[in-house]
């Protein structure tokens, strides 16, 4: 490991150089460099590999993969409105409930040794963590920590101790969970993490071998593909979630119940039409 103080294309390279010649390692041997597409590193003129190009005239730069599939995975879980919501929601109760120690005494009386991740910016897999911790895996809820989670903001709404504003915002996360749009939109990002975080950890592992990388990549994308097709997995899933979670609410005899459909959506009248029975004769 090798300390970097300086983030431009020309200090890297010559860091690059420096250690190269402490192994006593020929630089116009370099056959390519893997970085991520920040400016600093894809730069024409200024940017790392373009320096080192200068002196490591025939290697190639590769867009490293394991960071392509991250930003991938990053805008499949920022720019659908659902996702947005579920992913919300998770970051909102993690946060609700660390912010307040009264709060955060409500849960550990629950659950000592688990805690509710909270969501980093820059951070897809962060996403995978929160999600898992809540909802376990995908066909596979025990050991998500789902109801703890919601009869903590359900003692927290009801302790008349704690204030407005937060017993507010409990009841808000309360419904957001009880959602069935958000069971279901769970289980589609627990298929895909299911099949996106193996993959993705690999690649960014130590001593990876180039022929298992591609036959996994390869594998990753067909197992996608197939799901695309393949709701009925998904909806079952979240069926089964649902009921598993109404019962173990049941035995703790809880207030509220998680929904197992969609709200029934009413059809708004088009203006200047209006039922026979309700046309009035001048």
């Amino acid at each position: 490991m090798v300390k970097c103080t300086s983030s431009k294309g020309i200090d890297m390279v010559e860091l690059i150089l420096k250690v190269f010649n402490s192994l006593k390692l020929d630089p116009k041997k370099c056959v390519g460099n893997a970085t991520d597409g920040a400016a600093n590193m894809q730069g024409e003129y200024r940017g790392f590999s373009a320096q080192l190009s200068n002196v490591a005239n025939k290697q190639i730069h590769i867009w490293c993969y394991a960071h392509v599939l991250n930003l991938v995975i990053g805008d499949v879980t920022n720019k659908i409105l659902q996702s947005i919501n579920l992913f919300g929601i998770l970051n909102g109760c993690a946060v609700f409930i660390k912010e307040s120690h009264k709060r955060m005494d409500v849960w550990t009386n629950k659950e000592k040794n688990k805690r509710i991740c909270s969501i980093g910016e820059t951070r897809w897999w962060s996403k995978h963590s929160a999600l898992s911790k809540v909802f376990g895996n995908f066909k596979r809820p025990e050991p998500g920590l789902f109801v703890e989670l919601l009869t903590t903001l359900i003692e927290i709404k009801n302790d008349v101790s704690i204030t407005a504003d937060a017993r507010y915002k409990a009841i808000g996360l309360i419904e957001g969970l009880c959602k069935y749009e958000t069971i279901l939109t769970a289980q589609i990002y627990l298929r895909i993490f299911q099949k996106t975080t193996p993959l993705s950890k690999y690649l960014q592992g130590h001593g990876i071998n180039m022929m298992t990388s591609f036959q996994m990549v390869q594998a990753t994308l067909e197992e996608l593909k197939l799901d695309v097709r393949d709701f009925a997995s998904v909806k079952e899933a979240a069926d089964n979630f649902v009921t598993w979670a109404n019962n173990k609410l049941e035995v703790e005899e809880c207030e509220v119940e998680v929904s197992h459909s969609f709200p029934e959506t009413r059809k708004k009248k088009e203006q200047g039409n209006f039922p026979m029975n309700q046309l009035m004769i001048q």
